[in-house]
């Protein structure tokens, strides 16, 4: 959460982040990448609504929470399912019983 809020701090200092367009050195220096297909003719028209909602930070913060979230929570599962089987940390086990 934290690298979230630090990298939309800094798009609203610079006004934008240079590879997603914003201004700054590095999209003024920058070649056409492969994802240039993206900018052709009649693109812009289909984009337009992503980008009025990838505008609003709060969606932004949104999004990438839920991309998050579920590998967080698959890895907590999993963690808690070893954890839960003493033959997976022995040594923890065997102290107790001493």
């Amino acid at each position: 959460m934290a690298p979230v809020l630090l990298l939309e701090g800094v798009a609203a200092v610079r006004g934008g982040l240079p590879w997603r367009g914003g201004s700054g050195r590095v999209a003024a220096r920058a070649r056409p990448g492969p994802f240039a297909y993206l900018r052709g003719p009649g693109r812009s028209a289909e984009l337009t609504p992503v980008r009025r909602r990838c505008a609003n930070p709060l969606y932004r913060l949104m999004m990438t929470s839920f991309e998050i979230f579920p590998v967080g929570l698959l890895i907590a599962v999993v963690s808690a399912a070893l954890l839960r089987n003493p033959k997976v940390l022995a040594a923890r086990s065997r102290a107790a019983a001493a």
